[in-house]
């Protein structure tokens, strides 16, 4: 049975799980970032990463993994 959009199992809206899946999905990926992101279940400078590593290598957007890589490396947490 597949989660429903607003019943996704916690242990998907990780780290790890998610950049597993940038790749061979990226649609999940993406929407599974998404979800986190709302969840606040990472903080926004890995959702940024993880989008970044989802448009880059799943989905050859090249341009708009820029992007998510300059927010990833103007985020607070990453210049302390």
């Amino acid at each position: 049975m597949a989660a429903s959009a607003t019943n996704t199992n916690d242990s998907l809206l990780t780290f790890k799980y998610i950049y597993s899946i940038c790749t061979p999905k990226p649609h999940t990926a993406l929407e599974l970032l998404n979800k986190a992101e709302k969840q606040k279940a990472l903080p926004q400078y890995l959702i940024d990463q993880l989008r970044c590593f989802t448009y880059s290598n799943g989905l050859s957007m090249y341009r708009t993994a820029l992007i998510y890589a300059q927010k990833t490396m103007q985020s607070d947490s990453i210049q302390k």
